[in-house]
């Protein structure tokens, strides 16, 4: 889960990346709209992960 996260942020920080050397206008905005998506992903990810990790942990009798 951790490494989705991780993986997720650094793609929508390669796009950010490339949307910025970009000297096409619409490439460069829908380069900015995947770097969005990505990130949106990436904290969606982080949000959902305590709920998995007690799902998988196990309780303590």
């Amino acid at each position: 889960m951790i490494n989705d996260v991780v993986y997720l942020r650094q793609q929508a920080e390669r796009c950010q990346r490339l949307a910025s050397g970009c000297t096409d206008v619409q490439t460069a905005y829908s380069l900015r709209m995947m770097a969005e998506d990505y990130a949106q992903r990436a904290r969606e990810a982080e949000a959902t992960k305590p709920a998995e990790l007690m799902l998988v942990l196990p309780t303590q009798s």
